[in-house]
This record gives C-alpha cells, structure tokens and sequence, in this order.
C-alpha cells in the first residue's frame, strides 16, 4: 500500500516548546476533525527507547554510539507505528525525528554521516524547528535533571546544528521560540496550509 497521510515533525533544542505545539496543533486538527496520531522519540515504550532513557542520565555512550542507538529507536518507531498511520492515510506528528540526532550528535560527528542513517526512513513533508537562545529555554524547566539541559554550552553548539539543517534542506522551517505559542501555532497552521497538508 502506497504511503497516503502526511508526516509533520516539530523539533528543536530542549525546553524550546515543543510539546507545547504539538498540544496546540492536535487541538486545532481535533477541531477540524482531521485524524492524526502524535508520538515521540525516543520511544518511552521500546526496548530501545528505554536502554536510550536509561543511559542518558546515567552512563553516556559516545555519539557514534549514541546514534546508532537512536536509528535502531526509529528503525523500530517507524514499523510499529509511523509507516502503519501513513498507510491508513493519517497525519503523523512527531516530537523530534531523525533532525534531532544530526542536530545532537552531530556535535562531534559527522553530519553526513548522520543523514545517511536516515535513508531507509519516512521524509517528512514538514518540519519546525523551534529556535531560540538556549539560556532563554532553560529557565522554563530548571528542575530538570536531563545532563543535556543543563549544559548550555552544548545546547548552543547543538542550536548552530539545527540552524544549519533548517539551512540546508528543504521542507525545514524556523520558527521564533520567544514568541507567545499563540504565535508559534499560527504560523505552523499557516504554513501547513500552504504546504496543502490541512
């Protein structure tokens, strides 16, 4: 069966807004009667996804290690459940994609490389990548015991990753995380009608 639904995939460094949005975009789709399913990576319910969420505040493996584990996360994510909502015709709305680990990992790998892993993968028909000062962001989620977000200086390094991915390729859009998320939502919304999606 031919791929029919849509893939929309709201990315960004942490504490950015991400769920915020995807919070937002469900209701607006719900209000509409749009059907969709919203999941996340990594995988909270996976084998693989577990093993991801034990190790990144416990004991870190080196990136290229880390993305591997990450593809093997997807590999699994887009089986179980990404091609499966595609084929029935859904919207699928992801909470980071395989831009989250060229954009992480790809602070001491090679990014090249890091896309390459993402061959056998769904492309999205649209991604946001929510941008802003990683300083700004932190302070919204200051109890958070996540090594990653407390390092701001590897937050920022990992900002200039998703800058430059937002760059590069089409179907990638920046969106200002200092704005209101009445803001941010609206030019999702309009940018997804442009790109015929809703």
């Amino acid at each position: 069966m031919g791929v029919t639904g849509k893939l929309i995939v709201i990315d960004g460094i942490d504490s950015c807004g991400k769920s915020t949005q995807v919070d937002l975009l469900c209701s607006a789709l719900d209000k509409e009667s749009i059907p969709y399913i919203v999941s996340h990576e990594p995988q909270k319910d996976g084998c693989v996804g577990k093993l991801i969420y034990e190790l990144l505040n416990s004991y870190p493996l080196n990136p290229y290690s880390m993305a591997l584990l990450y593809t093997a996360d997807r590999a699994d994510h887009v089986i179980r459940t990404i091609e499966p909502a595609l084929d029935d015709g859904l919207i699928v709305i992801l909470d980071r994609y395989h831009c989250s680990t060229v954009a992480y990992q790809g602070v001491h790998c090679d990014p090249h490389d890091l896309w390459e892993l993402a061959t056998m993968f769904p492309e999205p028909d649209v991604v946001f990548i929510i941008d802003g000062v990683p300083e700004v962001f932190a302070e919204r989620n200051k109890d958070s015991n996540d090594i990653f977000e407390k390092d701001l200086t590897f937050q920022s390094v990992v900002r200039k990753q998703y800058l430059r991915i937002a760059a590069l390729r089409e179907k990638y859009f920046l969106l200002n995380g200092h704005s209101s998320p009445d803001v941010i939502h609206d030019h999702i919304m309009r940018r997804l009608e442009k790109e015929g999606i809703i």
